[in-house]
């Protein structure tokens, strides 16, 4: 279990400094309780839209990440995003805008800080980072919940707890 005396992030390898408050992520967790995995489950972002934009297709957690959305009722697209540092402020956000229009939240992957705080600038949505980096861990978090259930079922907790966050 956890060394009270040092924060979570510290137990967790090569921690990204993107990556959403964990306390905050463990907590949503634990509140999502013995969610079933298979079968009839809630749906609480149903007819909602979410967009993963990416600097790269090629991202761990990201199918992860997706596939825990997809549960959890959204509707998932994958975008590969060429913003960076040097584009054009008018272009970011004219992006932001777009995606705003389109979608309900945005997650950002791989894309420099400085180009999401712009783009969550100009969007009327949530623009977020760090959660499907966090989600290529959600084995080393999941192994922070307390109770008897399987690995499996706490990692699948704590992805959706991950997209949770990420939309709220």
């Amino acid at each position: 279990m956890l060394n009270a005396s040092k924060p979570l992030a510290a137990h967790l390898p090569r921690l990204d400094p993107a990556w959403p408050a964990l306390d905050t992520v463990l907590e949503c967790a634990r509140r999502l309780g013995h969610a079933p995995m298979s079968g009839s489950r809630p749906a609480p972002f149903k007819h909602r839209n979410l967009v993963l934009l990416c600097a790269s297709r090629h991202v761990a957690g990201l199918e992860d990440f997706r596939n825990a959305a997809s549960g959890l009722g959204a509707n998932v697209a994958v975008l590969v995003s060429d913003l960076h540092l040097n584009s054009a402020p008018q272009t970011v956000e004219d992006t932001a805008r777009l995606l705003s229009r389109l979608y309900d939240a945005v997650v950002c992957d791989g894309l420099p800080d400085a180009v999401v705080d712009r783009l969550a600038r100009s969007a009327t949505v949530a623009v977020r980072a760090g959660y499907i980096g966090a989600a290529a861990h959600a084995d080393a978090l999941a192994q922070h919940l307390a109770g008897a259930d399987p690995l499996q079922h706490k990692r699948h907790r704590i992805l959706q707890a991950l997209v949770m966050q990420s939309m709220s």
